[in-house]
């Protein structure tokens, strides 16, 4: 009989505990669309336009720690697209000069001359985000917190292939930002929020990248004979890649 009792009580002390942990639990579901900017000091930039679109679709879940104070977090896939239409003769290409002479050494062109069409690069990232968030119910929330990135895949179209290439061999697969939020949530589960981080890494490892590249030139004299020359070169990427993002979100608790 003892044994009995204390099962009940066992029993009833854990659906006691379940109910509360369902009532302080939340899980829902996200989705973003919004803007991003790269900020950097790179000449040029490998990132078409400096900044393009980016969505996100991710499963959060919510910890009531108090009625008004929650932990925030989740997962999801972070998509991002640069993209910048761009259109390139032979004529518009800026001939090097000599670092000594000063003198034109010739026409210098990453590609083959001529290009007409889009730039891109699309990443894929999964993305979580670790907030604390303060709740005023039917009014407003606020959160902050980090959000950590992993890139998982990435494709690209540019018409300085090797350039940027060689620049984004140095991309960093990871990412650590600061992000703050204000949203409302609606008495049905619903809510909208906006949402701007700033990532506290560089996107490349940009102190150490330089493109080398090399260039010829030639000359034909009077009797017809030519000279050829050639000359290696390098350029920096940039000392720094930071990326500013702004979404706004829809979601809604269950």
């Amino acid at each position: 009989m003892r044994k009995l009792v204390a099962v009940l009580v066992i029993m009833l002390s854990l659906n006691a505990m379940a109910a509360t942990l369902s009532e302080k639990l939340g899980l829902g579901a996200r989705f973003g669309m919004g803007l991003m900017w790269t900020k950097t000091d790179a000449v040029p930039d490998i990132y078409p336009s400096n900044g393009g679109v980016y969505g996100t679709l991710s499963f959060d879940f919510a910890y009531g720690l108090t009625d008004h104070f929650y932990l925030h977090s989740g997962i999801g896939l972070d998509y991002r697209n640069y993209s910048v239409y761009t259109s390139v003769d032979c004529g518009e290409m800026v001939a090097p000069l000599d670092s000594e002479t000063g003198e034109v050494l010739g026409e210098m062109c990453h590609a083959d001359c001529g290009y007409d069409g889009y730039e891109m690069l699309q990443q894929y990232f999964i993305e979580i985000p670790i907030f604390a968030q303060w709740r005023i119910p039917g009014i407003l929330f606020v959160e902050g917190g980090v959000v950590l990135d992993f890139m998982v895949a990435k494709t690209y179209d540019y018409y300085t292939t090797e350039f940027k290439e060689q620049a984004l061999d140095h991309g960093r697969n990871y990412g650590v930002s600061l992000a703050a939020a204000v949203g409302h949530v609606f008495d049905f589960g619903l809510f909208v929020d906006l949402r701007a981080s700033y990532q506290l890494t560089d996107l490349v490892d940009a102190d150490k990248v330089r493109y080398k590249y090399g260039y010829g030139w030639g000359s034909v004299d009077v009797d017809g004979n030519v000279e050829s020359y050639y000359k290696e070169a390098s350029t920096a990427i940039g000392s720094y890649y930071k990326l500013l993002k702004i979404q706004l979100g829809i979601g809604y608790w269950f």
